[in-house]
């Protein structure tokens, strides 16, 4: 038996895939709020969003209706939504999946040899007190965007799972209950 306080709690601290959804929901009415003006200034709107995450680092948001991820990915957001008409793959013409394979080892062997507690930083929980701490975030969303760069292009060259990939969304829901 659910009771009313247990949905209530898993409405405002969620979990799982759960948080992403949210995290989605707040970009999503984010664009409908800023004005159009400003969709058009790529650069300001990169940069906006990565200091709207730095900024948010240095406060201790909890897990509360997924805020602290939600300020952590926004980079990320942004630069899909700078980027959706662009043709990314003329950036990476020059690069072989052998040489991406091989950055995509070297950045998470260097990751796992520097913190030994990575999940905090990639999972958007790391809260910190000094620029030292904000150097890090900037750190790890740059590696984070290289990574995700290089697997973009590593799926270009396999259009099968690029196919499926953007048919996942409810994989992506229902994986958590399995």
């Amino acid at each position: 038996i659910e009771y009313p306080h247990d949905f209530i709690k898993k409405l405002f601290y969620p979990r799982t895939a759960m948080w992403y959804l949210l995290s989605l929901f707040y970009w999503k009415v984010s664009l409908l709020i800023l004005p159009k003006q400003l969709y058009h200034k790529k650069g300001f709107l990169l940069a906006g969003s990565l200091l709207l995450s730095l900024f948010a680092g240095f406060f201790q948001l909890t897990t509360l209706m997924s805020f602290q991820r939600t300020f952590y990915f926004l980079p990320f957001f942004m630069l899909g939504f700078c980027l959706r008409k662009t043709n990314i793959k003329k950036y990476f013409q020059s690069f072989s999946s052998f040489v991406c394979i091989i950055l995509i080892v070297s950045l998470l062997l260097s990751l796992y040899i520097i913190n030994d507690s990575i999940y905090m930083h990639f999972a958007g929980f790391e809260i910190y007190s000094s620029l030292i701490g904000a150097g890090k975030r900037v750190l790890y969303v740059t590696i984070s965007l290289v990574l995700c760069l290089i697997m973009m292009k590593i799926l270009k060259q396999n259009m099968r799972m690029a196919d499926i990939g953007k048919e996942s969304l409810y994989i992506y829901i229902y994986h958590s209950f399995i």
